[in-house]
């Protein structure tokens, strides 16, 4: 139906409807109008910060869309500044504050929730802050927060204020207005051995005191602090177990401020000690009396402005002979025979101890004391208390002690043998010159040491240290110690305890000798011994041998110089040549090991000893014994002596060769080492360019005991009768001469290795002299005096091919006889030494005796004469050794008639 069919009513009754709808959306326009007025003011009249949050990207992130004024002033932030900003550009710590996760549950979940408690800080504001957040209808999210910093500092102060009341030990309890207890704290239960309901249970304060104190509390104590605030007094309190505590106690009164009483507090602090102190002292008082008087030593109270002596003690009248009422009336500048020093002391603070001061008695005598001081402040006075001691006795036994220990010490630091002082823990107190020469310390690094530091063989003494702890004494006690360079030190020790004067064993005093010199020295002169006898026994092997020699080389030589370069014979007879040379040198070289002589030296090529040394011991060696031979080609010459170079390598390939009863390989090596540095044979450090020479067995090899054994004369591990021992012995004796070095390497059952270190030629070596042509011109007359037969023969026929005429005689006598008839008959006297009935010597003084200027020639053999013993003291012209090659006998018979009545030449070969 359209308007225009409508009546009138009906249209009254729709615009009566339209203007009823008009006035109910005014009113409410108008009521909103007020809401939102009503919302703003009490938004931004709250007293709790709000803010409201816009969720974006999905609840990521949360922007300000609104912040009330309680909000800017808590967070010290305007509004304007924030809207439309992310909560993490305001607050950059909310994720850490924990808040931003709050919000994203509550604005996922839609239910409120409360962000507990939490201190927020960032470089803009700190504080503690409490939130409780919840979700809009239209999805906002909405925090209200509160500043609660105040009441956590506030909480904080009280706690602290409880825990001071806590830790004190003091008894602190409140009562309210009716006496009715409210709080205690832990010292309360500990003082009256109760716990917290027991203490409860008495409703009443004075029930904690006995009867006496609570009438205080009640009659004095309380009404006192009603009116004044608080009262002090000395009460006590009642233990649980009845005693009575006593007690120094404050009451305060707290009132309202109208004036009426809200509570009592009391603190009450245990005096049981301070009453127990109080009663000490006046026993104490009574004891300083007691001990004041009875003291040994001179007792004085001095006012310290004044120096007026304020009392005395007996003994300091009878010191000074004074009686005690004389001293009061004096200064204690008056009893001293040096005033002003003790002036000065008695205004001196503190303790104070003088060791010597003179003072002097009522008769004027003059004596030495000790003094002890100190000083007290009694009813405002400074009061100076010293304890005198006479010390006339004491500084005499002291200066008697003083020249003891001077005494001591001198003898102490002058003592050749080392003294060393040590505690029951065995560390060093003291130790003399000597003591720190012998360990090579200095002082101040021996007194942080102690004896296990330098004992070698520290479980081996023990049982001598524990004698010495049960006070035994040790006597020339043997032991080995290490110096500061590690070097092993055998000691004769002699220690004692050193006991205090209640027979204490407070530490040792060792006396110790260094015995190592001596042992080497001991060694020395068993070594010495050793070649002595090796000396006598080369010396009558070479006599004797000598004698054998001369006849095998003389008349060897002779049938050589008949045969002519064509004989067959010639060959055999230079074979037999050889070999007696070879004996000859061997000879010659164990004499100069006995007496370690050091013949003349020449340069050597090793490869020609070892070449001549192999075809020596090819028919030696057993067969099943191959011979390897490793040799560097154009090594530089040695200086020595080839005859001896070759005995040391015979005798390690002998040596080698018993090692292997079964077979194997024996190898020799020579070859260049360069330069070496290294300790020698004869402990000496050797540097410069050497040449090894080494040989090598597969045999059965050796023990340490072995090794370290070998080239001790004598040493042998065969059976007796299969080795003398000598021949390592000779080895080390000839590479000792020639400044070399030996190094062994052996092991059972993996062969040995022993190789030899000998130095190349430094410098020329001087040729071997030209041999001369035979000197037979001359036609003198010679007188020749052996008792070998052999020798006889062979020399006689030597000199007469050389045109000499000769007379020989066996026995000395004889020919002694026949030269006292005919002494101008004979130009030159040749003769042995070693002869029975007179030696040589003896004969050439007779022979003198007879003729003064006849020439002599002795022949000796190699062990007869010491080589140092002088011809002029032997009475002789010149010296021949056998065996004698027929060139040697012609040059040294042809240079004594030469210079005859002259001084003698001497020829040893």
């Amino acid at each position: 139906m359209d308007g225009k069919n409508k009546t009138k009513e009906q249209l009254m009754s729709e615009l009566k409807k339209l203007r009823q709808q008009l006035k109910n959306q005014k009113e409410i326009e108008d009521a909103l109008n007020v809401a939102q007025i009503s919302y703003k003011a009490l938004f931004d009249g709250m007293s709790n910060g709000v803010a409201v949050y816009e969720a974006r990207n999905n609840g990521n992130e949360f922007v300000f869309s609104d912040f009330n004024k309680a909000g800017e002033k808590i967070d010290n932030i305007k509004k304007e500044v924030i809207i439309g900003k992310s909560i993490h550009e305001v607050f950059p710590h909310v994720k850490e504050f924990g808040l931003f996760d709050v919000f994203q549950r509550v604005w996922r979940t839609g239910n409120p929730e409360r962000h507990p408690v939490t201190k927020y800080v960032d470089d803009r504001i700190c504080g503690w802050r409490e939130n409780y957040v919840y979700k809009l209808p239209d999805g906002k999210i909405v925090a209200i927060y509160e500043d609660i910093s105040e009441l956590k500092k506030e909480e904080k102060e009280r706690l602290r204020l409880i825990a001071i009341i806590e830790a004190t030990p003091d008894f602190v309890a409140i009562v309210d207005s009716d006496n009715t207890p409210i709080y205690h704290n832990r010292a309360a239960l500990d003082i009256l051995g109760m716990d917290y309901d027991e203490l409860h249970s008495s409703r009443q304060l004075e029930q904690a005191h006995p009867d006496w104190a609570a009438r205080i509390v009640l009659e004095k104590g309380i009404p006192f602090a009603i009116q004044h605030g608080v009262w002090c007094g000395e009460t006590a309190l009642l233990h649980k177990d009845g005693h009575e505590i006593p007690v120094s106690q404050a009451i305060l009164v707290h009132k309202n401020p109208d004036g009426t009483i809200d509570s009592i507090s009391t603190i009450m602090r245990d005096i049981t000690q301070c009453k127990q102190a109080e009663k000490d002292l006046q026993i104490s008082e009574e004891k300083y009396r007691t001990l004041f008087e009875l003291d040994s030593d001179a007792l004085f109270m001095v006012d310290e402005e004044s120096a007026d002596i304020l009392d005395a003690n007996a003994i300091a009248a009878q010191m000074y002979g004074y009686s005690k009422e004389e001293l009061l009336q004096l200064k204690a500048t008056d009893l001293s025979d040096e005033p002003e020093k003790t002036k000065a002391a008695i205004k001196l603070n503190g303790k104070t101890h003088v060791p010597i001061r003179c003072h002097k008695k009522k008769d004027g005598t003059v004596f030495p004391v000790e003094i002890a001081a100190n000083d007290f402040t009694l009813q405002g006075m400074k009061i100076n208390i010293s304890s005198i001691r006479d010390i006339t006795e004491r500084m005499h036994e002291e200066k008697l002690l003083r020249s003891s220990e001077i005494k001591y010490r001198r003898v102490f630091e002058n003592s050749i043998s080392a003294i060393y002082i040590y505690d029951v823990e065995k560390n060093f107190i003291d130790s003399n010159q000597a003591g720190l020469d012998l360990l090579g310390y200095s002082r101040d690094e021996l007194m942080k040491m102690s004896i296990p530091d330098v004992d070698a063989e520290p479980q081996a003494v023990l049982p001598a240290h524990n004698q010495l702890l049960q006070g035994e004494s040790l006597i020339n006690y043997e032991h080995k110690l290490k110096d500061k360079d590690g070097k092993i030190l055998t000691v004769l020790n002699n220690s004692t305890a050193i006991q205090d004067d209640d027979g204490n064993i407070i530490g040792m005093q060792s006396i110790l000798m260094d015995i190592s010199r001596r042992e080497q020295l001991e060694a020395q002169l068993r070594q010495a011994q050793k070649m002595e006898a090796i000396g006598v026994l080369t010396g009558g092997i070479a006599h004797e041998f000598n004698n054998l020699l001369v006849p095998i080389l003389g008349f060897t030589e002779l049938l050589m110089s008949e045969k002519s370069e064509c004989d067959p014979d010639l060959a055999d007879l230079k074979q037999i040549q050889n070999a007696g040379n070879i004996a000859k040198d061997l000879i010659l070289q164990m004499v100069a090991f006995g007496r370690r002589s050091i013949p003349k030296r020449e340069s050597v090529q090793l490869e020609c000893v070892v070449e001549d040394t192999i075809r020596l011991i090819k028919n030696t060696i057993p067969s099943n014994i191959s011979i390897n031979k490793e040799v560097e080609v154009g090594l530089p010459p040695i200086l020595g002596l080839p005859n001896e170079l070759q005995q040391v390598l015979l005798n390690l390939c002998i040596n080698a060769g018993q090692a292997m009863p079964a077979g194997g390989v024996l190898i020799i090596r020579l070859r260049k080492e360069g330069f070496c540095k290294f300790i020698g044979v004869n402990g000496k450090l050797l540097q410069g360019n050497f040449i090894s020479l080494s040989v090598q067995d597969t045999g059965c090899g050796m023990i340490q005991n072995t090794i370290d054994h070998m080239f001790d004369p004598f040493f042998s591990t065969k059976d007796v009768g299969q080795g003398s021992g000598l021949g390592l012995s000779v080895v080390q004796g000839v590479v000792e001469q020639h400044e070399g070095r030996i190094d062994v390497d052996s092991a059972l059952g993996k062969g040995s290795t022993i190789q030899v270190y000998l130095p190349v030629v430094q410098n020329e070596v001087e040729p071997a002299a030209v041999k001369t042509e035979l000197l037979s011109e001359r036609k003198e007359r010679i007188l020749l005096i052996d008792d070998e037969p052999m020798v006889i023969d062979l020399a006689k026929s030597m000199l007469e091919q050389l045109g000499y005429k000769v007379t020989a005689f066996f026995d000395c006598v004889e020919a002694l006889t026949q030269f006292a008839d005919q002494s101008h008959d004979f130009d030159l006297v040749m003769m042995d030494y070693g002869m029975p009935k007179m030696n040589g010597k003896q004969l050439a003084e007779q022979l003198k005796i007879i003729r003064p200027d006849i020439a002599i020639i002795l022949i000796t053999s190699y062990g007869d004469l010491d080589p140092k013993e002088e011809i002029g003291t032997l009475g002789v012209d010149a010296l021949l050794t056998k065996p004698f090659p027929l060139q040697v006998l012609s040059e040294i018979v042809r240079k004594v008639l030469n210079k005859k009545g002259g001084k003698g030449v001497g020829v040893n070969l």
